[in-house]
């Protein structure tokens, strides 16, 4: 298997056999013999939740169907408190979701909970969202919009290629096996060690660990600024090199 580092901005997996294009038909070039895949519904929906360089956010009243699975394609997701529901009620229609809500569902409260949710048709309330994973975040209907900027800006102090890597790492690396997924795993970690932030982190972290004989993020107060700041103060933090 190739660098993950090779995988375009997109963060898709190479195209395969009967893969749909960018506006979600089916390409028949390879099968020539062979029934062709079925078009994929929402070609868009699979992936703008995984683009690395950006934090994603959906910021959701209620949604069904098609609306659940642009939530669910998301990196995070608030939902207002009150009378909203979010879910897939398509087998109540005859047929199943289309547009991801099988894969991602599945992936962000596991492989039960998806199945009787989608089996039932019936959604979860802000309340259930939350507590089986389907969301981050219930606050006021006011406070949503505002909430998912606060997410972002939070998360988005983080350095850029590392969530990259985290991310393709994550949603690539859960979709494979272990042994797979492991190797992609350490393909990013590697690239991330031997880049220049990578290394400027590091260096302050054990020069700053020499010099006071503690570890930073064990002394009382680095931790929290660490996590508000994005990353671990430091010497050069602190002195101003």
């Amino acid at each position: 298997m190739g660098s993950s580092r090779e995988w375009p901005d997109s963060a898709q997996s190479p195209p395969t056999r009967g893969s749909t294009s960018s506006t979600g038909s089916a390409s028949t070039s390879a099968w020539s013999t062979r029934r062709p895949d079925p078009p994929l519904i929402g070609s868009d929906v699979l992936c703008c939740g995984v683009r690395p360089h950006r934090q994603r956010g959906a910021a959701v009243g209620g949604g069904l169907g098609l609306g659940a699975e642009f939530a669910w394609a998301c990196d995070l997701r608030v939902m207002a408190d009150g009378d909203f529901f979010i879910g897939q009620p398509e087998i109540l229609l005859g047929i199943i979701p289309g547009g991801g809500g099988t894969q991602r569902l599945t992936r962000l409260i596991g492989t039960h909970r998806s199945l009787a949710a989608i089996l039932e048709g019936k959604p979860f309330t802000p309340e259930e969202a939350l507590a089986n994973g389907a969301v981050d975040k219930v606050v006021a209907q006011d406070k949503v919009v505002a909430q998912a900027v606060d997410l972002a800006e939070h998360f988005g102090k983080r350095s850029k290629a590392s969530v990259a890597a985290a991310k393709r790492s994550v949603y690539f690396g859960g979709s494979m096996s272990l042994e797979d997924g492991l190797h992609v795993e350490r393909a990013e970690f590697f690239a991330q060690v031997m880049s220049k932030e990578g290394q400027r982190l590091m260096l302050d972290y054990q020069a700053t660990t020499a010099a006071t004989g503690e570890l930073p993020l064990y002394t009382p107060g680095t931790y929290a600024r660490a996590l508000a700041s994005g990353s671990v103060p430091g010497r050069r933090s602190t002195s101003g090199r």
